[in-house]
């Protein structure tokens, strides 16, 4: 459900679910972690426990369902994931390292990029003279966010003020001092507002290139985004990680998801 970030988190819930608690886990989409390695056989395994859950737990067993969308943000359910005791189908994003925590090294592994996708990550690297770990990195999030709602939340424009990135950039570019190179989904935007400045490099790369620019940066800057949040997560070289206090709900100031982010992570307000 949802995109590549949304589908990080599910998975890694469920895979913390299975390895922890003994529960047998499907997700009913994968198609956006094309890009991992995941765990070994995981494609094939899931289609089989989704035909298993289908077909014959849910005629012998009956199957509860749950929908959770969106309530999972305003709250935590590690609790009530860990006391289920009969087959059941829940919708929800479980946007929390909590959820996973206990099984982070695995996560980690799972979320390695297949090497066939690496290709443009060094390539640009190599174009820009760059080293994993020489450059400070921004994400910024504007095309979907602009029209985009949250239940619970007011509003249906969650891009971040241009305030909060030059902010963001000063604190890089005081602190680090170096390359600072900036993925988007808008590089039209960032190319107009960032362009003129020497020490910034603006991506126009894939995705999965985007993903592993940032996920190699000596520091970060990030938008209120599970597509970055995992970036940085995954992220073993950061020295500093900077965030939007509060997440989607860095309007009505509450934090949104719930316990998003790690303690580590330096919180700027919006």
């Amino acid at each position: 459900m949802g995109r590549m970030g949304n589908q990080m988190f599910q998975y890694a819930c469920a895979k913390n679910l299975e390895l922890q608690g003994g529960f047998v886990c499907s997700l009913d989409d994968i198609s956006k972690l094309e890009y991992f390695e995941l765990a070994p056989n995981e494609r094939r395994k899931n289609r089989f426990k989704e035909k298993f859950f289908f077909h014959v737990a849910k005629r012998l067993y009956g199957m509860e369902v749950h929908n959770l969308q969106f309530e999972d943000m305003h709250g935590d359910f590690r609790a009530w994931l860990f006391g289920l005791k009969k087959p059941s189908m829940i919708w929800g994003y479980f946007q929390s390292e909590s959820y996973f925590a206990q099984s982070a090294a695995q996560i980690r592994q799972y979320f390695s990029v297949k090497r066939q996708y690496q290709s443009g990550f060094t390539d640009f690297l190599q174009k820009h003279g760059l080293e994993p770990g020489s450059y400070a990195a921004v994400h910024i999030r504007r095309t979907d966010y602009k029209n985009f709602t949250v239940k619970g939340l007011e509003g249906d424009d969650f891009t971040l003020p241009d305030s909060f990135y030059d902010k963001g950039m000063e604190l890089l570019q005081g602190q680090f001092g170096g390359k600072v190179v900036i993925a988007s989904d808008d590089a039209g935007f960032c190319k107009e507002r960032y362009g003129g400045n020497p020490s910034v490099i603006i991506s126009d790369c894939d995705a999965i290139t985007d993903f592993q620019l940032l996920s190699h940066a000596a520091a970060l800057l990030i938008s209120n985004s599970t597509y970055a949040w995992w970036a940085a997560w995954l992220n073993e070289k950061a020295t500093h990680i900077y965030c939007p206090k509060y997440f989607l709900g860095f309007k009505e100031h509450k934090e949104v998801p719930v316990n998003i982010y790690p303690g580590h992570w330096t919180q700027i307000a919006v």
